[in-house]
């Protein structure tokens, strides 16, 4: 039951993703340029995030943030190329085929990082349904983007 609840969580928060794309492409489009449109996308999240922080659990703790590794901090830059893509390429190709190719290449290396345990993540080897639902979902933007 537990499970069946992440599930649809993230179904519902997935189903945000292009919303938010489509919001920021026009964002960017109004304001003359993508980087502007990931800016306020990252100013308006940042004010919620520290509300949120304020209200429910507090601010880190220095000493904690002086002992994470140093590539953990690359998330922020990730979240900003990741933005700015779609941001960039929505008016050009659209919500739908930025966003299944973002999905698929999000799969592709999900798989990679469970197969070999990468960043401190429970291994979970390739099988054939694996490697199979992987063909599938290439074929899938290949269709997609045909």
């Amino acid at each position: 039951m537990k499970s069946t609840l992440f599930i649809v969580a993230a179904l519902i928060i997935g189903g945000l993703m292009p919303v938010q794309g489509s919001i920021n492409a026009q964002m960017g489009q109004i304001l003359g340029h993508p980087l502007r449109g990931t800016l306020m996308n990252f100013a308006t999240g940042g004010v919620f995030l520290l509300v949120l922080l304020a209200i429910a659990v507090g601010f880190p703790v220095r000493e904690n943030m002086m002992n994470a590794p140093w590539y953990l901090y690359t998330g922020g830059l990730m979240g900003v190329l990741f933005v700015t893509t779609v941001l960039v390429l929505i008016p050009e190709i659209g919500t739908f085929r930025v966003l299944a190719a973002a999905m698929v290449g999000q799969l592709l290396i999900s798989a990679l990082i469970d197969h070999y345990g990468w960043l401190l993540v429970p291994i979970t080897p390739f099988s054939t349904s694996r490697i199979i639902g992987l063909g599938c979902l290439l074929a899938g933007l290949y269709l997609v983007h045909r």
